[in-house]
């Protein structure tokens, strides 16, 4: 058997003569059904190759099957949608498998240790992404060693906590500004700057609040698209004035680039709008002191291309959690701002977000669109 690549948990799949052994010694144990039926999550067991050789019924309802015989031999990626499952040698084998907590967790298992981790999965079904608590114990039985495997979805909780998280956060930073103000006015003097406080509190609170709106519209299938048509200096110009207070606040200079081709394209304002000024924010916290944001676009194969670039690198191991839900390098309930831009553009507005990040050049974000867009019902959640 020729060994297949892999760039972190071996790659090579059990034989299917011995896969079928497998799968029979687990059907013949009548226990494991009245077992693990019984529970409320999910269960798989594993075989060394990671390989399904049994699921309970908890995984039939989620994937609409009536028999398992599907799912047999298949890796947790590949059952679970998993858009790096194809890649590489399939599902444990590529770099970003490195930082997958279900993979971490089988390997675990493997070496004798019952083990809990949450794995966050980027998936090619347009039902959204998935927050999983997933849970490994070793099972010896026979000649074989196999993984008890048992996953439960909380997304919906992650999704509740991490708005939340976020929301207060926000509106206390708002009423930080506000008490700020209410003491200026109070001693009767600097009425200006008070006026001023005032009024960027209430407008970063509005900002906050149509954010959240927008982002769960977006995650129900809610959101709607009203394409109209947008200048694209006209809109470079426009995150500027939006963002230069914020990053004079983060000691960083905010710049657009000169000499942009001016170009007319067709798309949702409100949504490009917030998917961008996400990618500005992240830009602009993650630069350093002192350093330079840009900000531009131009025309690339008959689609337009916005693009932030900041001096910073992103380590490796960041890059490959980059656009998970949940995931941030700020805390455990940020993160929405690299999920948000790519849920936005690629969902609604039919772009692509990308970036590339090195040592040398820092990093730079690009959101490529097309030159129109047309309104469209809402994707399906199936």
């Amino acid at each position: 058997m020729a060994t297949l690549s892999t760039k972190f948990a071996k790659a090579n799949l059990a034989s299917k003569a011995t896969l079928n052994k497998q799968v029979d010694l687990l059907k013949n144990t009548p226990l494991f059904s009245q077992l693990f039926n019984s529970v409320n999550e999910v269960v798989i067991i594993l075989n060394r190759e990671r390989q399904v050789v049994y699921a309970n019924n908890n995984l039939l309802t989620m994937m609409k099957l009536k028999s398992p015989k599907s799912i047999f031999g298949k890796r947790p990626g590949e059952l679970l949608g998993c858009v790096h499952a194809t890649e590489e040698s399939g599902c444990g084998t590529t770099e970003f498998c490195r930082v997958c907590g279900a993979v971490r967790a089988i390997l675990k298992s493997q070496s004798g240790q019952n083990w809990t981790d949450e794995c966050r999965i980027i998936t090619k079904n347009p039902g959204g992404d998935l927050n999983l608590l997933v849970k490994t114990t070793p099972l010896s039985l026979k000649k074989y060693k196999f993984t008890i495997f048992t996953i439960k979805d909380i997304s919906d909780e992650k999704r509740r906590r991490t708005l939340e998280k976020i929301f207060f956060h926000d509106v206390l930073n708002t009423v930080t500004r506000l008490k700020i103000a209410s003491t200026l006015l109070e001693r009767k003097k600097h009425m200006e700057k008070a006026s001023k406080i005032v009024s960027r509190a209430v407008n970063e609170l509005k900002d906050s609040i149509d954010s959240q709106k927008i982002l769960s519209a977006a995650e129900n299938f809610d959101l709607e698209i009203s394409p109209i048509k947008l200048n694209s200096i006209e809109i470079v110009e426009e995150l500027f004035e939006l963002y230069e207070d914020f990053a004079k606040e983060n000691h960083v200079k905010l710049k657009v680039e000169k000499n942009m081709k001016n170009s007319t394209f067709k798309s949702d304002k409100v949504v490009l709008m917030r998917a961008l000024g996400n990618m500005i924010k992240n830009a602009i916290e993650a630069c350093p002191p002192g350093k330079t944001v840009k900000i531009g676009s131009y025309i690339e194969n008959k689609k337009i291309n916005f693009y932030i670039h900041n001096p910073n690198f992103i380590p490796k191991k960041i890059q490959l959690q980059i656009f998970q839900r949940s995931f941030s390098t700020k805390s455990p309930d940020r993160g929405l701002g690299t999920y948000g831009m790519k849920l936005l553009s690629e969902r609604y507005l039919k772009g692509k977000i990308s970036f590339i990040s090195t040592k040398k050049e820092g990093t730079t974000f690009t959101a490529l669109y097309p030159m129109t867009i047309s309104s469209f019902s809402q994707p399906s959640k199936e």
